[in-house]
């Protein structure tokens, strides 16, 4: 039983090494060498993009399907006999990367093209979104912290409540203001216990909320503090 067992667990890590997915750097000058399966559906894709088109020297002995809505590409050798042959694939911001198939009895190969450029383009454009956001919404806070009303927001009326959200820390609504996309409310903080506490932004993420600010996250019995809660609109 224990033989049969290490043959059944050698098998499946056999047939997992085979069909793994195996990554190439995107070269624009230099076609790539890839083997894939003779007898089953293989797979193209661009990590962090997608393939537009692929142009195939003998495309009536490949079955070649692009996706639309995850822009991979699939391909199946039609005629069982071609052994080696030759695609270019087209991305979608124009990167050609030339491929040349060597096609034998093997798993579904799974081939993943990375440019890097372009991963590194996407990273660098997320990072200065997130600092461009960042410094957006501190302007807004440095505003209010010194008694002024952000640009673009106004203060509205509001009926006066308190929020609770852990047992000793008492919120109490202090001002609202109304902007373009969204509400701004200014709490004030209040530890009503008579021990030090500790209270998370994320402890006040509330439906729509887009950012949370707190003076500070530890509060001695009776301190108060500032506390802004910033909600899209719907």
């Amino acid at each position: 039983m224990r033989t049969c067992l290490l043959l059944i667990t050698f098998w499946c890590f056999y047939s997992l090494t085979l069909s793994a997915a195996t990554y190439y750097k995107i070269n624009t000058t230099s076609p790539l060498y890839c083997y894939l399966s003779s007898k089953f559906q293989n797979r193209i894709m661009i990590e962090e993009g997608r393939i537009k088109k692929v142009v195939a020297t003998e495309s009536e002995r490949l079955s070649i399907q692009i996706e639309e809505i995850t822009g991979q590409a699939f391909i199946f050798a039609r005629d069982p006999s071609t052994k080696e042959t030759s695609i270019s694939v087209v991305s979608d911001i124009g990167v050609v990367q030339d491929i040349h198939i060597c096609f034998m009895e093997r798993s579904p190969e799974v081939i993943v093209l990375e440019d890097r450029e372009e991963i590194e383009r996407h990273s660098c454009e997320s990072l200065n979104e997130q600092q461009v956001e960042k410094s957006y919404v501190l302007n807004k806070v440095e505003e209010i912290l010194i008694g002024n009303t952000p640009v673009n927001y106004r203060r509205r009326s509001f009926t006066p409540c308190k929020w609770i959200p852990k047992n000793g820390m008492e919120l109490t609504l202090k001002t609202s203001l109304d902007g373009p996309i969204d509400d701004i409310y200014i709490y004030e903080v209040k530890n009503t216990l008579k021990q030090q506490q500790t209270l998370l932004e994320c402890e006040l993420e509330c439906e729509g909320c887009a950012w949370v600010y707190l003076e500070t996250n530890s509060l001695t019995p009776k301190q108060k503090a500032i506390c802004i809660v910033a909600v899209k609109k719907l």
